[in-house]
Order: structure tokens, then sequence, then C-alpha cells
């Protein structure tokens, strides 16, 4: 599996409520966590994860662990994500199952969620490369019952590279617009650790 150029989403609260802020050059001690956008059973046996873009990407892993409401999956690396979400899109998961699909595949660094009993080493030592700001503007409108909402406008995401995440100066939901952050990374140690 190849070390170099991994890009990674994260949100930007996560490093309010976590971290401070990150930097380019730095070291990064951080878990991936995978989000299904779509995902099938295969009988692919290869672990794979090929970049689609941004920080998506095509995978195809073995389940290795399930963990009251989480499962692990292994592609080459391992990452933690909700079986919720993947349950409804499928029947039976079970340990040594196969899962392709498309996947969101971020940072999280909420240590509760990585010491829960019987969860495996997760967190990987990573070399922050290049940092992007991504912004996304928000459209605004009401639900059913009548109630403000604001819907992503995805098409119109920006990005733009900086040396160094500033939480509280981009974290202004008020303005219209998310912001999030994506990390280019590099994997300094292919053996994760826990925390």
């Amino acid at each position: 599996m190849e070390n170099k150029n991994w890009r990674f989403g994260l949100a930007l609260w996560l490093i309010e409520d976590s971290l401070s802020n990150i930097e380019v050059g730095e070291v990064q001690h951080l878990a991936l966590q995978i989000h299904f956008k779509d995902c099938t059973k295969s009988e692919s046996t290869l672990k794979q994860a090929t970049s689609t873009g941004s920080s998506n990407y095509q995978i195809n892993g073995e389940v290795t662990n399930l963990v009251e409401r989480m499962l692990v999956i292994d592609f080459g690396l391992r990452a933690f994500g909700y079986i919720k979400p993947i349950s409804d899109k499928l029947n039976d998961i079970q340990l040594g199952s196969f899962l392709s699909g498309n996947a969101y595949l971020g940072f999280n660094m909420e240590r509760y969620l990585l010491k829960q009993p019987n969860m495996p080493s997760l967190v990987y030592t990573w070399q922050v490369d290049r940092i992007f700001k991504e912004t996304i503007p928000l459209i605004p409108g009401r639900d059913k019952s009548g109630k403000k909402i604001a819907t992503l406008d995805t098409a119109k995401t920006t990005y733009e590279e900086i040396t160094k995440t500033d939480t509280w100066k981009d974290d202004r939901p008020g303005e219209g617009y998310s912001v999030n952050y994506e990390l280019e990374c590099t994997l300094l140690d292919p053996n994760p650790a826990s925390y």
C-alpha cells in the first residue's frame, strides 16, 4: 500500500473538541473513520483503497472487528465506521465479510470511541504534507414542518491550500457556509497503535 498522498477529511469541530490547530510538517497520531456512501458485499478478498478525488475512495476491505455499534474494516489500513448506515444497505454483516463501495475517509480522534473493549489499535502516525480548507455554501430553506434548515451546496465546494488550521476564525456557520479541512498526509508507520 502506498504511503504518500493520502487525503483525509477532518471536521472543524473535532479540532475544537480534541486537538489544537494543525500545521503543515507536523507529525500527528490519528485514527481513520470510514463513511460508506454505497456499499455491497464483495467476492474479492483484495484489500485496497483507490482515490476517486478529495477524501473519497473506492474501498475493498475485510470486516475484522464488530464492537458495539461499530465495525472495523481493513483495506490495507484499518478504519472504524458505524454499523447502522452500512447495515441499512446490507443484510448480515459478519466478521470476515468483505465489503466494497465508495467511501469518505476522515480522521477522528474521539478517544472514547477508540477505547471500547475489543477495539483494535487504529491510531496511525502521519506527517501532514498539505492542508486544504474546504468551504461549502449553505442554501437556506425549510423542512416539511416549516423549521429553518440549511442544505450544503456541494457543487460549489472550494478548496484553499493553507499552512495551518484556524478553527476559531474559520468556524462561522452564521455567514452562509460550512468549513472543514482536508489533510494530505504521508503514512510514517504502517503499524497502528492505541490511544
